[in-house]
Order: structure tokens, then sequence, then C-alpha cells
């Protein structure tokens, strides 16, 4: 499995990447190698099980890196959901006073909505995906300046070592 996929990413490489005629975002944004060469490395080295979830890790960063230069050049609007679409998850338990409706009469729903409890919370503690895109973009953003950080070490580190 692991020399197939490495034959597909060198396939990429050399058939795919030069017809799209754009480069890796990520490559650009840091100079750093492109995720199809990191993903053979990371894939040829670790294995394929550990190198796809490495270079899975990647992609997000580059997609993250990419989403963000996109927004800040004005070409996209930031991807915002809209709240009353993504705000249910599953099925509305029961309200707490189930015993205030009977559920064959058509008056339960008035029954539920005054009973005073909590009923039309929906979410059983689980995140909407706007929380959940939030998420991932913070984490998204402070590991791109963690590399970004870490590129500024590395030159200082490589202009120290030329002028001694």
């Amino acid at each position: 499995m692991r020399k197939l996929a490495l034959a597909a990413i060198r396939g990429y490489q050399r058939w795919l990447s030069p017809l799209k005629g754009f480069s890796c975002a990520f490559r650009v944004w840091s100079g750093a190698e492109s995720c199809s060469a990191y993903g053979y490395r990371v894939i040829e080295r670790f294995g394929l099980r550990r190198g796809l979830g490495l270079l899975e890790r990647r992609l997000a960063l580059c997609r993250h890196v990419h989403r963000s230069s996109l927004v800040a050049r004005g070409a996209v609007r930031p991807l915002v959901r809209h709240p009353l679409r993504h705000r249910q998850r599953g099925h509305c338990d029961l309200p707490c006073d189930a015993s205030c409706c009977d559920l064959h009469h058509g008056d339960c729903v008035s029954d539920v909505l005054n009973c005073g409890c909590s009923s039309g919370d929906c979410s059983w503690g689980r995140s909407t995906r706007n929380e959940v895109q939030e998420k991932e973009d913070r984490y998204l953003a402070a590991l791109t300046e963690r590399v970004r950080e870490q590129q500024e070490r590395e030159r200082e580190r490589k202009k120290h070592t030329v002028q001694e």
C-alpha cells in the first residue's frame, strides 16, 4: 500500500501538478516544501497510516492559509454559516413535564411551549458547526503562527551563522 501511495503522489507531481499552473498555498506562504512533497516524505519515512495522518494535518493547514489569504485580499467573504439552519442536532427530548401533554391532542405544542423548562434546547451539550469551525480555525491560526515563529528563528540562526 505504501508503494501505491508513493506512486500516486509521484504521478500527481509529474503529470497533474504542472497542468494546474499554481503551487501549494502553504509553500508560497512559508517557503517550505509543497504538500505533495511533504506527503511523499512522511509516507516514505513513517509508513502509510501515520504518514496520511500527518499529511491530513498539513493539508488542513494549507487550506487554512489559502482561505486566510483569499479573505485578506477580499476575494471571498469569510465562511459564516446561518445560525438558525445549523443550530439543531438530532431530535428534541420530551419536555421535563411530559405529563402536561397528551400526545394525542393537538394542543400539545402549546403545552410544550408553555411548560417553562428547557425543552427547546436540542443540542444535548454538543457543539454546533459554527463552534467546531471556529475551534478548528483558532487551532490552525495558532499553528500557522507557530510555523511563522519557527521560520523566523531559523532565519535568525542562519543569519548569525553566516556573520560568524
